[in-house]
């Protein structure tokens, strides 16, 4: 009986031992790397990206995430809060600044075809014989049509540092062949008032579409030319 008694104590010594070590991989597995709770808010994001990384079922595209939590954060603010994105900040700039480096023209994707609408005057366009209703089908020698293009990325492929080029190829209505032209980038002003105009006897009409680090001096020298005309009285159109 004492062997047996002896026995059985031992088997049941290893049985709890190895049921030790079987319960605590477990609980080891489920517990290891488990972020600590977050003191302060900006640890609480930190603390939830290292969690999806660790326990989510999936991958997770971390930089879309963060891109898309300041968007939803700012929206919580007020009307006028935004998040501008790398890729866009320069093109913001420049409309702040109030010119940019490009080509200066103006135009409308129609359906397929970036078709030019306008060819600011003096600008590099207009130099080397761009015209309005040229349908721009080339950039750089790469076909550039179909209906995935969108404004955002033809600008961007027009506009670059001053004094470099850009080929554009273009379709004409009066010619059979496609036309070639190397285009030298230049500064192209950004006007942020639109119009100024006497709008009936004495008053004067003046329309500021957008602010920019020009628009003070725009804004004064149509002030002073519709004052000059005659007006004294004056309607902003903000």
């Amino acid at each position: 009986m004492k062997k047996i008694s002896r026995f059985t104590y031992l088997l049941s010594l290893i049985v709890c031992v190895i049921l030790g070590i079987y319960v605590g991989s477990i609980w080891s597995n489920a517990f290891a790397n488990r972020p600590l709770k977050a003191t302060n808010k900006s640890a609480k994001i930190k603390s939830l990206f290292e969690v999806l990384e660790k326990k989510y079922v999936d991958s997770v595209d971390e930089d879309m995430l963060s891109e898309e939590a300041i968007i939803t954060i700012l929206e919580k603010l007020d009307p006028h809060s935004d998040y501008i994105k790398a890729k866009d900040l320069e093109r913001v700039n420049s409309d702040l600044e109030g010119h940019f480096s490009g080509i200066g023209v103006t135009f409308n994707i129609q359906i397929d075809t970036a078709v030019v609408i306008n060819v600011i005057s003096g600008g590099p366009a207009e130099k080397v014989g761009v015209l309005p209703g040229d349908r721009i089908v080339e950039i750089n020698d790469t076909t550039y049509v179909g209906k995935d293009i969108t404004s955002d990325d033809f600008v961007s492929r027009l506009r670059g540092p001053k004094h470099t080029n850009v080929k554009i190829g273009v379709k004409r209505s009066s010619s059979k062949k496609l036309l070639h032209f190397t285009i030298k980038r230049g500064d192209i002003p950004v006007n942020s008032v639109d119009a100024t105009f006497p709008i009936a006897p004495k008053i004067g009409y003046i329309k500021v579409g957008k602010f920019a680090e020009n628009t003070y001096n725009e804004f004064v020298l149509g002030l002073l030319g519709l004052y000059r005309s005659g007006c004294n009285r004056f309607i902003i159109d903000l």
